[in-house]
Order: structure tokens, then sequence, then C-alpha cells
């Protein structure tokens, strides 16, 4: 309501804008508009009005960005564009802030709208590069920049972005020059020195790259070019000072992702792993779609052989970046590893297809088909990996292998030879070249290489240290205490103790540690030996010597393995227990089909359904011996009847003790190459082992019989995987030997 004449009411307008009191200025104004349309100090003053307004609310917008309050300045950045479409300052703050929300579309909307009323738009047109850049529109993007440093060649933002695009062509002395014409202009431009010392950087001129990020610290202390100099540090191998870089950036901005990450390398490389871990998890849980500290975690894991926590990071940074092919080739390791070798092909095949020399890959690969006896397929794949790399030796250990499996033992040799050749400290074909000369009956060479398993440099190491005071074999033990140790499995334990019977028993004091649960078994090999476990201590003593070592040490040969009846015995009472149990109807065969879930177990273990063809001879009763792993197969629907003790058998915290006794009740045992086979063999009991086409050393080549165990007839496989023709003799050899019907 207006009162007065319109000079007074324009005076009292005046007053309220004074006042800051917007509303109620416009409102008068409005009136006066109202009641006379063509009132040009009103319009006027009214149209001043608005833009103060419109200013002050920018102002507001700018407020929020510069406190990094992005999502309220878009917000009041937004409700304003209606009021404000035409207001160069509204849409260079509202394009650049939905630039950096990463709504690059929207921003790039906007910069057009700006082009097209701006009179010397070179801020915009180095916008616009800019927003191109990020879209990877490198060729637009480099138009924008030239556009607008064609209007103002001093740009800054301008001659930025043209430095950027010849770093991203690695074109990095070009790029030096734009920004040192950035400097030229603003002296103060720490952001260029940061890009100066990058190109350095990548131009390996580390020197130059520091001098340039030390420039910049003096104009401003900012995250990333302590992250950088971290980096430079690294690349020295200098982990320890390249921490206190990323310290210092981390504690500047502690949501620097980045400077997670590399810290986290960094520990890793000291072996601070835990550190490491905790970095690595930092930079993902701030930024989920980073994939390297998901890789750079999965390689702890994978060091670790934590394969299935390796696998499960690898999955997630190679979901984010799929370009890391030996982060594929990691993970194929990994599945390989869990013996998932399908899986593992189909990584390998991605790491090749990623680059198409990478000789580990082919590698792997073939290791996979290997472990699925696809031979050909694998032996393809070792030959495309030599001819890429012919520098590795793990590729001839891997051909060697294949050949040893395949029974073609001098081409294994050659490989093997090949391999120690390119390295010759390299214990894996040393220790394999022994099981070749072993399985030929090569004790000299075969039993001097073998020693190599006790290398803290095998993979798989026997012991975790190294044996003190070994024993050689020729200093006296008289009045002497010599402890043995045991190793490898139970079956090594049982079929290698006789050799402690040759030491000088009553002249020194002998002590065999075994595996804890082997100690009432071991006992009975004699009264002259003290047996103790794994976890007893014994104290000090002169001399220690690996059970395995000692038929070198006693310069054992082919003819000179002691070789005696019964070396070990089961519990009378428990004999006469199972006597009763058992019965004596019909003729007893013990029989155990599988080792342990090992690599050793590979080709050895069969099916206890091969023991279904001999379901059409009446009078034999089959009895079980298998425990644990294996045991349940007795579950399949099986065409022969299987008597099963294995819940009442060993129930305690030695092994074999009711085995044992029910052997010694048995008219015979037929088993794969696992512990039962040597228990059996060692209490003397007739047994048959029957053996895989590729088999373990100390059943050598060809022999029916055993020189280990008088009691032992070998039956040998004819074609590695295929036991038909192995349980046809069996049953053949027990009608014919036994009279069974």
């Amino acid at each position: 309501m207006l009162n007065g004449t319109v000079e007074h009411n324009l005076k009292n307008a005046e007053k309220f804008i004074k006042k800051d009191d917007i509303e109620n200025a416009s409102k008068i104004y409005n009136d006066i508009l109202t009641k006379f349309p063509k009132n040009l100090r009103a319009i006027h003053s009214l149209n001043k009005l608005k833009e103060i307004n419109l200013e002050k609310k920018i102002n507001i917008i700018n407020n929020f960005y510069s406190n990094g309050k992005l999502i309220e300045a878009e917000i009041e950045g937004d409700k304003l564009l209606t009021e404000g479409k035409n207001n160069i300052k509204l849409l260079r703050i509202l394009g650049t802030i939905k630039a950096e929300l990463g709504k690059i579309k929207e921003a790039e909307n906007i910069f057009d709208e700006l082009l097209k009323i701006e009179k010397l738009p070179y801020m915009t047109l180095a916008n616009l590069g800019s927003i191109n850049y990020l879209l990877k529109n490198f060729d637009k993007a480099s138009s924008y920049f030239k556009k607008s440093l064609e209007i103002k060649p001093e740009n800054q933002n301008a001659l930025n972005g043209v430095g950027l695009l010849y770093m991203q062509k690695k074109n990095y002395r070009e790029a030096i020059k734009y920004f040192e014409n950035i400097i030229k202009v603003n002296s103060s431009a720490y952001n260029a020195y940061l890009n100066i010392g990058n190109c350095y950087k990548e131009l390996s001129e580390l020197e130059t790259a520091l001098e340039n990020y030390n420039i910049a610290l003096d104009i401003k202390s900012f995250p990333e070019v302590y992250n950088n100099i971290g980096s430079i540090f690294s690349e020295k191998n200098d982990s320890l000072t390249a921490i206190k870089y990323f310290n210092k950036a981390l504690d500047l901005n502690n949501q620097y992702f980045e400077a997670f990450n590399n810290r986290g390398i960094e520990f890793y490389k000291i072996k601070k792993y835990r550190d490491a871990i905790n970095d690595f998890k930092n930079s993902f849980s701030i930024n989920p779609n980073f994939a390297d500290p998901y890789i750079n975690l999965a390689n702890i894991y994978f060091d670790e052989k934590k394969y299935d926590e390796a696998i499960v990071n690898y999955v997630k940074g190679l979901k984010i970046n799929p370009s890391f092919y030996e982060s594929y080739n990691n993970l194929g390791v990994c599945y390989s590893e869990l013996k998932k070798y399908e899986e593992a092909i189909v990584c390998f095949d991605k790491s090749i297809n990623l680059k198409l020399d990478y000789a580990g890959a082919y590698n792997n690969k073939g290791y996979a088909l290997f472990s699925l006896n696809q031979f050909e397929e694998a032996l393809e794949c070792f030959d495309i990996a030599s001819s890429l790399n012919n520098t590795d030796p793990d590729i001839p250990l891997n051909i060697g292998n294949l050949k040893l499996v395949q029974s073609n033992h001098s081409e294994a040799i050659k490989y093997y030879e090949k391999a120690l050749i390119l390295k010759p400290d390299f214990i894996e074909p040393l220790f394999n070249l022994s099981l070749v000369k072993l399985l030929h009956s090569d004790f000299k060479n075969g039993l001097r290489l073998y020693e190599s398993r006790l290398s803290q440099k095998k993979r798989d190491k026997i012991f975790d240290f190294e044996i003190k005071n070994k024993w050689d074999g020729v200093s006296s033990l008289e009045n002497k205490k010599i402890v043995v140790l045991s190793e490898q499995g139970l079956g090594d334990t049982i079929q290698f103790c006789r050799f402690i019977k040759k030491l000088p028993l009553k002249k020194s004091n002998v002590i065999f540690r075994v595996q804890d649960c082997l100690v009432d078994l071991i006992s009975t090999l004699d009264n002259n030996i003290k047996v103790v476990g794994n976890k007893t201590d014994i104290g000090t003593c002169d001399w220690q010597i690996p059970l395995l070592s000692l038929p070198y040490m006693m310069n054992t040969t082919y003819s000179s393995i002691p070789s005696e009846e019964q070396y070990l015995y089961a519990k009378k009472n428990l004999i006469k227990k199972w006597k009763n149990k058992i019965g004596s109807k019909g003729f007893k065969v013990g029989i155990a089909w599988k080792g342990s879930n090992s690599d050793a177990d590979r080709y050895r273990s069969f099916s206890v359904k091969e023991f279904e063809i001999l379901s059409s001879l009446k009078d034999i009763r089959l009895i079980s011996l298998q425990k644990n792993d294996g045991i349940e197969q007795l579950k399949d629907n099986l065409k022969i009847n299987i008597e099963d003790y294995s819940n009442e058998i060993d129930t305690g915290d030695q092994a074999f003790t009711d085995t044992s006794a029910i052997i010694d009740n048995l008219d015979l045992v037929i088993t794969c190459c696992t512990s039962i086979a040597h228990l059996s063999g060692a209490l003397n009991c007739p047994t048959w082992i029957v053996l895989a086409k590729s088999h373990d050393w100390r059943w050598f080549v060809d022999n029916k019989n055993s020189v280990w165990y008088p009691s032992v007839t070998l039956i040998r496989q004819e074609q590695l995987g295929n036991w038909d023709t192995s349980f046809l003799s069996i049953k053949e050899k027990l009608i014919k030997d036994y009279k069974i019907k």
C-alpha cells in the first residue's frame, strides 16, 4: 500500500535497501509499478535490486564451494539457475561444481550455454577443454584449449590443459614448456611446479623432479606434492623416507586414498605386512572404485599363501580395472594352488590375451593342464613359454616333471640339467634329479643329490630350520648323544627307521625324535633306541641327523639296503582283541586305496570301486584299513561288501595301534603306495602294493618284489591312470596263489 508521493515511496525503498531489507524494498517498487507501470526509476531500481539479490545468492554458493560443501553449493545453484540463466558468474561456478562432483555432461551443458553469452569466452573454452579431457575426448579438449589461448595466450587453465595433453601423449618435454609458460605469468603457480616435477619423474630425472616439487612446497604445503616426493624415494628404494612423505600427505588429507595405497606398498617392501594391510584397507574404504589397493592386498595374501583371501581381492580389483595381466596370472596361480585348475586356466588365458608374450602365464597354464593330465596341451604351453623366455629355470623344471610322470626318464634328466645350467643353486631340479637317479638304483649320485631336500632354499622345506651339528657319518659316536630327526610322512618314518639300528646303539645315546603319533609303534623297533615325540624337550646333543640322511651317511647301495622280515610289532593284547572281533572265517584281505590329499597322492591313489572286480570271489573278505581321507567312498553304491572298522580303530593320539593289530590277523594286505603299505611290510604281513605307472623312487624300476620288505609284492600299472589291468592281475593272482574261488 503506497503512502504519499512516488518520490516519498522511492526514498522509503532506499532506506530499506540500506537496512539490507530487500524484501520490503522490492514490495515498494512493485507497488509503484502496479500504479505507474512506466516509472523508469522504479524499473531501474527493481532490476538493480534483483541483481544485488542474485549476487548475494551467488556469494552464498561460492562460500559453500570454498568450504568444500559441493552438494549444498550445487543445490543452491540449481535453485538459482532459472533466475540467473544468463548470469556468467553463476553459470561458471555451477559448471565448475558439477564437474568436481563428476557430473561431467551436466557441466559441459552449462559451459556450452555460457559460451553463447560471453564476449571473450577464454575461461569457458578452457573449462570445456578440461571437461573433455576428463571425458578422454582429447582431440576435442585440445581444440578448446587452443581456442582459449588464441583469445588469451597467457590463460593459465588453457596452458595447463595443453601441458596435461602432452603428458597424456608421453611427450613430457613439450608438456614442460607449457607449464613453464604458466610460471612466467604467475610465479606462484605451485601446480605448475608440481606438474613439471611429474614430467621429470616420468623422464626418470628424479633430482630435477625433486627440485620442482620442493619449489612447489615453498609456495604452498599441499598433500599431492608430498605424495609425489614419497613416490620418488620409493623409486630410489628408500622406503623409510618415502613413508615419512606419505605420512605428511596424510596429515594434510586423511582421505587421500592414493597416499594410503602408496604408503602400504612401502610397508610391504619392508615386511611390515600388518601396517600394509591396514593402509590398503583404508585406501579402498575411502574409494571403493580404486583398484590398486585391492590388488596390493591380494599380493600380500598371495605371498602368505592365503589363497582364498587373495582370490577375493584380486577379483574385486580386476572387476574395477581388468587391465592388470600380472594380477590375472596371480589369480590363476591361486586357483591352481587350490587345485581349481579349470578356473586357473581361464585366468591364465585372460592374462595372455592382455600380454601375448607373457611367458609366465603360458608356463602356469602349462602347469594347470599338466595337473589335469592334459600332457600334450601342457607341453605345448611350456614350449611357447620357453620360446618367449629361455632364461627362466622354472620352465625346463616343469617340462622335466612332465617327462618324469610320463616315465621318460632320460628326457626328464635333460630338462632338470637345463634348469640347473640356468640356475645352478636351484634346489627343485636338483632334488628331482636325485629322485630319477635313485629310481634307477644309482645310490651314489642319488643319495648325494637327495641331501638337497634339506636346503632352506627349497620351496617346500623339509625342516624350517638349519640342522646344527649334523653328523657326517664318519665322526665317532662313542659316548655321544645323537638325535635322529624324523621327516616327511609317517610312511617315511616307518620305512627308514631300520637304518637307526645300524648305529652303535650300545656305545652311544641314540634318541629318535618322531611324529608324536608314532611314538608307541616306533618304540617297538629296539630297546636301545629312545623314542620321543617331536614336542619333547631333549636338551643339548652332540650330533643331529635327519632320518633320510642316514642311508647317505652310511654309504648305502642298492644291494646293501638293510632288510629284515619284521622290525615293528603290534601290541599283543590288541592282536588278541582284533582276532576275536574279526574271527577266522574266510580269506581276510586288508585294503587301503587313498593316501593324503597332498600332491604326492596325485597318481598313487585309486577308487575303492576298483576292488569291485573281486566281487565274484566268494571266499574273500575285504577289511578296510582306511582312515580319514577316502573313507567317504565306502558310502558309494559298491558292488562288493567291505568291512569297515574306521570308527573303532586308532581313536587315541597314537597312530596304527589298532591297525597294526588288525594287520597281524590278516592273510594279505592290498594297498596303494601309502603308510599302510610300509606298516604292513614292517610287520611282515604278505602285502601287495598297487603302484601307479609314475611312482615313488623307492620302488625302483620293473622290480616285482621289494628289496625293502621281503613280504611285499609290487603290482605295477601298465598305463598311467588305468587301474583295470592292475586289478585284473590281482584277481588272477589271488586265484592262482591262494586258490581263492
